[in-house]
């Protein structure tokens, strides 16, 4: 009771302020300072815990970054791979056509056995490279091999982290989108250099054709076929000793020293899809040219050799115009229905398109009526023009590259003249855009350094110090540094002249410096010029006299400086951002645009992949696609076995074994029109569009039409598929008439008469509903075997019956891949030759 009685009292005091409380005896005891700590000590704590739980925040979201950087690198591991395969399929070949001309020369030529050993060599040491170059790494292979291990440590380390990998996923998407703008203007030189690199493999394939001559750099035209060169050069010729002697020949007076050039372009691009893979050119370049040589990044052991069917030579028109340098497009490309990885590279320039090792076989038959030696395509009406002069091969005399020009041709004369020296020149035929030109060390075992080379352009005084020398071209929007990390070279050669009077030439000077003696801030600074005088330059400036003594300090320079190049990567210029713009608001009627077209194209991707999909389980069959609007059809369906590494391949990474830029020529499809619509149907089939129907009357081969007939509701699902055999299909002279009226009819005005229906088109007597294939209330995808089996049967089979109780000819629904390419290829010269682009 008595305690009891304390603790009201305590209770009651603390209420009037006066509570006998502990701490305050124990305030007396410890002192002001251990008082203020103990007060101090909870916020202390709550500080320390908040630090600590920030820092975790911070690590969960490193680790995080962390495990996307992996999955990015696993995809890049990929295509790197994909790449090195490519080329040693590539190099392969080559080693092949070493093996045979080595098998020839020793029957008829000993003594170049030699030679050839040693090509021989050195190919198969370039192999072991691109192998192991190829070889992902243990991590990559173990996440390729096992890609549901990689997951699971993947949603582990979300597990540790107390997330579900959602909010990784939202993180990342945010952080691209806000890194998307930085980024992008990284995409112009990234690219543009994988383009020049490839453009550069071209005429390394193309040097052994004995014909070929690579143009200098900035001139109308890449490369020429020199038809009066026979039996032409020699394949050790190098490209500058080859342009030398066609400018030499251009100037005589006789016709028939004069070469025969047949002009042509290379092109590149790096898009995945089809629409992607265009290539653009000038007015003046596309009436200069007779034909283009294209290749894609996306598989670059694959060249498209282009003809064009608008060239138009004028060698008195010399300046250009604004119309001269509008870009067109040198190619047809249509957006593809499918995923790119559907068919790899596109099937609009599939006429085209050859291995890079029959590039060579293929420019000896410029001259003649030309038939590509992959896809067998006949170009008979193409006639490409020829030219004597050597014009188109170097810069305008006006253009501001002329003179840089005229002073790379007096150092490969002064060259050619010191035959004293172990010393030669020649174009870059590997990585054109690496470098200018090269110079080859040593007579037996030759040494090749890169070397960039600029002249510089304004006028100085005689001992004038060299400041404001340029280290960039172009304006503001389309600027190009000489000295960038993904601009490489061994040496740089920058000359000079400074005046000696009205009376005397300009005395010439130049620099010859080692990579490594460039000073960093020639990669970081935004300025357009900068300053020669440096302490480290002066025992790299030479006098360049008439006699070509100075060619004696350039081969010293070589011989002392076996590693020219920095050691350690470049640093990289700061990147100026420009403001994106708002986009403008997507009005109804575009939307409604994008929901048709995003029906049919998942209409075609699912039938795609589900038929594939029966192919790769049944390891029997194969289906390919054709370019958008084809006219013989979207798909083609033909024999083929799956292996096991086929169908490994299919089922982890989605891509087929073969498209038809690697089916040959002679194979067998039975094609295949796909349609499908956003609006549901009856019975008797949807209506015909005139579009439609004009991809159906533009050819009489036999082919099979498949109606989807479902609508915008069935996406994502299966619906029935009437397959209609073309000769059943017999529309009447009015039916046609009506046809051709309604594709007269311009925007904005209304069809005459409503058009017929599926079924109104066939002379079967049967409903379109009838030519469904699968049976049941409901349209399951298991039946899509049932699909296969038809399309399988019309394939290989002799007789198909289809529907029940007719009998067809399933021969008369194969034909040869070539025919599928002639009409394409057919279609695009009607339209070039109409003055129309495909797009």
């Amino acid at each position: 009771p008595q305690a009891k009685g304390d603790h009201s009292e305590n209770r009651r005091r603390k209420t009037l302020g006066t509570a006998e409380d502990p701490s305050e005896d124990r305030r007396a005891t410890l002192g002001n300072a251990e008082v203020a700590w103990l007060i101090e000590q909870p916020q202390r704590a709550r500080i320390t815990l908040d630090t600590e739980r920030r820092s975790l925040e911070n690590e969960i979201q490193y680790l995080k970054f962390k495990r996307q950087q992996v999955r990015v690198a696993k995809d890049q591991v990929e295509v790197d791979s994909r790449y090195f395969l490519s080329q040693l399929e590539a190099k392969k070949a080559r080693l092949r056509e070493v093996n045979v001309m080595k098998t020839f020369y020793c029957d008829h030529r000993p003594e170049n056995w030699g030679i050839l050993k040693q090509e021989a060599a050195r190919l198969q040491h370039k192999m072991a490279g691109l192998v192991m170059q190829a070889m992902p790494s243990k991590e990559a292979q173990e996440a390729m091999v096992n890609p549901s291990a990689a997951k699971a440590d993947a949603d582990e380390t979300d597990a540790e982290a107390g997330t579900d990998g959602t909010d990784a996923e939202a993180e990342t998407q945010e952080m691209d989108t806000e890194g998307m703008d930085s980024l992008s203007v990284l995409d112009g030189p990234i690219l543009g250099n994988h383009g020049a690199r490839y453009e550069g493999d071209i005429f390394s394939v193309a040097k052994s054709s004995p014909f070929t001559i690579q143009a200098h750099e900035f001139a109308e035209a890449d490369g020429a076929i020199d038809a009066a060169t026979f039996p032409g050069y020699d394949k050790t010729t190098g490209y500058i000793e080859r342009f030398w002697d066609t400018d030499r020949r251009a100037d005589q007076p006789s016709l028939e020293l004069r070469p025969c050039l047949v002009f042509f372009d290379c092109k590149s691009a790096v898009g995945r899809a089809a629409e992607e893979q265009m290539y653009l050119t000038r007015v003046r370049q596309r009436c200069t040219v007779a034909f283009y040589l294209a290749i894609c990044a996306v598989d670059p052991s694959f060249v498209e050799l282009i003809p064009n069917f608008c060239q138009a030579l004028d060698e008195s028109e010399s300046r250009s115009t604004a119309e001269q340098v509008r870009y067109v497009a040198a190619n047809s490309s249509r957006a593809s229905k499918l995923d790119p990885k559907s068919y790899r590279l596109s099937p609009c320039n599939a006429p085209y398109r050859m291995p890079l090792a029959l590039l060579p076989q293929a420019l000896a038959r410029t001259g003649e009526p030309y038939i590509n030696p992959h896809t067998r395509v006949c170009f008979e009406s193409w006639k490409p023009q020829t030219s004597t002069s050597s014009a188109y091969l170097k810069p305008t005399e006006d253009s501001g590259q002329y003179s840089a020009y005229m002073a790379t041709m007096h150092i490969y004369r002064t060259v050619k003249s010191r035959s004293d020296l172990p010393m030669s020149m020649d174009f870059l035929g590997l990585q054109p855009r690496l470098a200018d030109f090269k110079f080859k060390i040593g007579r037996r075992r030759t040494r090749q350094v890169l070397i960039q080379h600029k002249l510089d352009s304004k006028g100085r005084a005689l001992e004038a110090p060299l400041h404001k020398v340029g280290i960039a071209r172009g304006d503001a929007g389309n600027r190009r540094w000489y000295f960038t990390p993904f601009e490489r070279f061994d040496f740089l050669f920058y000359q000079f002249e400074f005046s000696q009077g009205t009376c005397r030439s300009p005395r010439k000077e130049f620099f010859f410096l080692p990579e490594r003696e460039l000073p960093s801030s020639f990669y970081t600074t935004t300025e357009i010029e900068t300053t020669f005088e440096l302490q480290n330059f002066r025992r790299y400036r030479f006098f360049m006299d008439d006699g070509g003594k100075w060619l004696d300090q350039v081969y010293a320079i070589i011989e002392s400086n076996p590693q020219p190049r920095h050691a350690s990567p470049r640093p990289t210029r700061p990147i100026t951002l420009v403001e994106k713009e708002i986009p403008k608001p997507i009005d109804a009627a575009f939307l409604a645009r994008q929901g048709y077209t995003e029906v049919l194209h998942q209409r075609h991707r699912y039938f795609f992949d589900r038929i594939m999909r029966q192919c790769a389980a049944r390891s029997s069959g194969l289906i390919t696609c054709f370019s958008a609007e084809h006219p013989l059809g979207d798909f083609g369906f033909c024999q083929y076995t799956w292996t096991s590494k086929d169908q490994q391949r299919y089922r982890v990474r989605g891509l087929p074994p073969r498209t038809n830029t690697d089916l040959p020529a002679e194979t067998h499809l039975v094609p295949i029109y796909c349609f499908a619509r956003d609006l549901e149907c009856q019975f008797t089939g949807p209506a015909v569009t005139p579009a439609q129907f004009r991809r159906l009357n533009s050819q009489s081969v036999a082919r099979l039409i498949i109606w989807d007939l479902g609508g915008r509701d069935t996406i994502g699902t299966s619906t029935p598929l009437a397959i209609v055999p073309s000769e059943d299909c017999a529309p009447s002279d009015t039916q046609r008439k009506l046809y051709a009226d309604s594709l007269k009819v311009t925007h904005g005005n209304r069809f005459t008469a409503r058009m017929p229906l599926v079924t109104d088109l066939l002379n079967s007597g049967l409903y379109a509903s009838e030519y469904i294939v699968g049976a049941g209330p409901e349209y399951e995808e298991n039946n899509l075997s049932d699909v296969w089996k038809l399309l399988n049967s019309f394939a290989c089979r002799r007789s198909v019956e289809h529907p029940e109780g007719i009998h067809r000819d399933a021969a008369l629904y194969r034909h040869p891949l070539r025919l599928f390419h002639q009409v394409l290829a057919t279609e695009h010269e009607m339209a070039a030759k109409a003055g129309m682009t495909i797009s």
